[in-house]
């Protein structure tokens, strides 16, 4: 698809698109003039495209040194009554905190809108940590789509959301949702505008107008003050509201063993695995999608929950809409069993397909039935031919121990260099150094930093001993320099150089910190 189409296509017009490309369509119909970003998968290809289509879109784009710095520029745009956008993977949000903490408390003139692409199973990442509890901790909305066409719209449903509540909104998605393909139907794209007022400019974006307002905008501590408890009165509208937002939904089966006995709640990617089992398996489980998970949906959690005898909840990663619904019903004091991650009906950690999704369904389903109702069922789906009993019978659904052991043996190729990588090169070189010199290589200590450069962790290297996020090698060097008499080595690439080394260079420097730092470069 030529990214043009992205800015081109009118109202009604289909496209095939990446949840990624979805993201981009949504701000431009969103009419966003000003977005920002560090690169890091699994939101990177928003970035690439931009780059590609900003100009034409009227909307100014910049890859910023960081996302603490992407954070900024987006929520001086907003302030100024743009709308803005910024986007990271979800470690990303780390860096950008502090100011994305602060902008909760100032809140925005123009919408502002935060993707944040979570990593269920690390594919990427040095950690999976669920972005929905910054949400919690922020005091900040946030949506949670399933698919492209979802990711569109409700990149233009956040930002209505976000001007009319003067606050940045969050828009979560995953490694999966940011990477799956589907039909889009497009909306109407919307011209750039300000909520305050648009002034003349030579760019090719509009420019909005900064209103003084230093008790809005200003967190000195007597500010701060009723900052705090302006925000804690938007959350409160906004959770009488959230039971009623329209990306909320239940999705109904009419028919199935189940029908109107137990029900399932999701959100987010771990939505499709849920609806995909609840219909195959013709269960009869209806299906509540919490989209706008916070401020929680108490009312409609409670609606949906107060007639089953049971209810599975379905998620990725951490047990937050679990919680949630655990203390809906407790102040409701309702007798409904939940089935999540605290029980061990689903794994805690990691991301879910169709076939964990359904051994948790069958936990607990298994459990439900009798012997003679399972065998029943059984029978009148394969045939009657078979009288073993309940152990026999899901023994013989699942792989074969045949199966099972040729899928462990399939060859499986190891992360690696690229072949022609200037990396490979860069540490041949700086292994060849230390020989020269004389260390040991097992009495070196190597802290290596994030990056493709953090592949040389592999044979023939093995030169990272020690990694904790962006920039961390060079603060590792100055730690480790000073807790051991070992030589230490650290490695950091050009980028993440400027991201996050400056300062902890200017520590070592400081403190006279004795360590061979090595940038690299892989142009």
């Amino acid at each position: 698809m030529a990214f043009d189409q992205l800015v081109t296509s009118e109202k009604g017009d289909k496209l095939f698109l990446l949840g990624n490309e979805a993201a981009v369509r949504g701000a431009i119909e969103a009419g966003v003039s000003v977005a920002a970003t560090y690169p890091g998968t699994p939101s990177s290809e928003i970035g690439n495209i931009l780059s590609v289509v900003a100009k034409k879109a009227e909307m100014y784009f910049e890859f910023s040194a960081n996302e603490k710095v992407a954070m900024e520029v987006a929520a001086t745009a907003a302030a100024s009554g743009l709308r803005s956008f910024t986007f990271m993977k979800h470690v990303g949000l780390n860096v950008a905190a502090d100011s994305f903490m602060t902008t909760a408390y100032s809140g925005v003139k123009g919408g502002m809108i935060v993707l944040v692409a979570d990593d269920p199973s690390l594919f990427s990442s040095q950690n999976e940590q669920d972005t929905r509890n910054y949400s919690r901790l922020s005091s900040v909305p946030i949506l949670e789509p399933s698919s492209p066409q979802e990711i569109k719209d409700m990149m233009v449903y956040g930002f209505e959301l976000s001007e009319q509540f003067e606050i940045p909104v969050i828009l979560r998605t995953s490694t999966r949702v940011s990477h799956m393909r589907g039909i889009v139907e497009c909306g109407e794209i919307s011209k750039p505008k300000s909520t305050t007022k648009a002034t003349e400019s030579e760019e090719h974006w509009l420019k909005g107008y900064f209103v003084k307002n230093p008790k809005q905008f200003v967190p000195v501590p007597a500010n701060s003050l009723s900052m705090h408890t302006r925000l804690a009165e938007k959350m409160e509208i906004m959770e009488e509201i959230a039971s009623e937002s329209p990306v909320n939904e239940v999705f109904s089966f009419e028919n199935g063993s189940l029908q109107g006995k137990y029900g399932v709640i999701s959100s987010g990617g771990a939505f499709n695995y849920a609806y995909d089992i609840v219909s195959q398996e013709n269960l009869g489980m209806d299906i509540l999608k919490i989209a706008l998970s916070y401020p929680t949906p108490k009312e409609l959690i409670h609606d949906f929950c107060k007639n089953l005898e049971g209810v599975f909840i379905v998620e990725e990663v951490d047990p937050v809409l679990e919680r949630d619904v655990l203390a809906v019903l407790g102040e409701h004091n309702l007798d409904c069993p939940v089935y999540g991650k605290f029980d061990g009906t689903f794994p805690m950690v990691h991301e879910y397909n169709g076939d964990i999704v359904k051994e948790s369904f069958n936990k607990v389903i298994c459990d439900l039935k009798d012997d003679e109702e399972f065998l029943e069922e059984y029978k009148s789906e394969y045939g009657n031919d078979f009288d073993g009993d309940l152990i026999e019978i899901i023994e013989k659904m699942e792989f074969t121990d045949g199966l099972n052991e040729l899928i462990d043996n399939i060859p499986t190729r190891a992360p690696t260099l690229c072949a022609g990588c200037s990396h490979r090169s860069a540490y041949f070189a700086a292994v060849k150094a230390y020989q020269e010199l004389g260390y040991d290589k097992s009495d070196m200590i190597f802290a290596s930093d994030i990056g493709c450069y953090t592949l040389g962790i592999s044979p023939p290297y093995e030169t990272a001993d020690y990694l904790l996020a962006m920039g961390s090698s060079v603060g590792d060097g100055c730690g480790f320099s000073i807790a051991t008499n070992q030589h230490v080595m650290s490695f950091i690439g050009d980028s993440t150089f400027f991201h996050s080394g400056l300062s902890p260079l200017v520590n070592a420097v400081h403190n006279k910190n004795k360590f061979f730092l090595t940038i690299i470069d892989n142009r």
